[in-house]
């Protein structure tokens, strides 16, 4: 029982610990935002668990992995305003779905953009699930170090400032 209890309390521990970061953080002014201290947190979780040996501790990289899911599923929950899903695919499925059948049945040309930002997301997890199945065959549980690569570029970008829309 404790075995399946233990990812379930990981994924718990993260949401609380997101929305604690949250709360100190989200309306200081500071060079680094309080996203960018979540996906530091990750990428120091995802590290360690490229250093875990499969086999007999499966179960702590299990526990580690449910707690970067679901520090990553509390911090990231939009883009360009729609409602997404940054661990499963489902969810977006659907979204994306809803949307196009609404923007072409009622000519709503936003409703159709969106659901190409929602097909966009599910495309990049077919990539990367393609891309990692690809690279864990190779590199093993190293693999997911090509995770903490891509999540300090995520870092990194967080830094650039957006542009204001223009007004023309």
């Amino acid at each position: 029982m404790i075995y399946y209890l233990l990812p379930i309390l990981a994924f718990i521990l993260g949401v609380v610990i997101v929305e604690m970061i949250k709360n100190k953080y989200k309306k200081q002014e500071s060079l680094i935002h309080w996203r960018q201290i979540i996906i530091a947190i990750e990428i120091l979780s995802l590290f360690i668990v490229a250093f875990i040996p499969i086999g007999s501790k499966n179960m702590i990289a299990n526990v580690i992995i449910s707690f970067v899911c679901s520090m990553q599923v509390e911090s990231f929950r939009t883009i360009k305003g729609n409602s997404i899903a940054t661990t499963m695919c489902t969810g977006n499925l659907r979204s994306a779905t809803e949307k196009l059948y609404s923007g072409l049945i009622y000519k709503k040309n936003a409703s159709i953009e969106k659901s190409f930002h929602y097909f966009f997301v599910i495309f990049s997890f077919l990539l990367g699930a393609v891309l990692g199945a690809s690279i864990t065959s190779r590199f093993v549980e190293k693999a997911v170090l090509g995770a903490c690569i891509m999540l300090l570029f995520v870092f990194i970008m967080m830094f650039a400032k957006e542009k204001p829309a223009s007004s023309n």
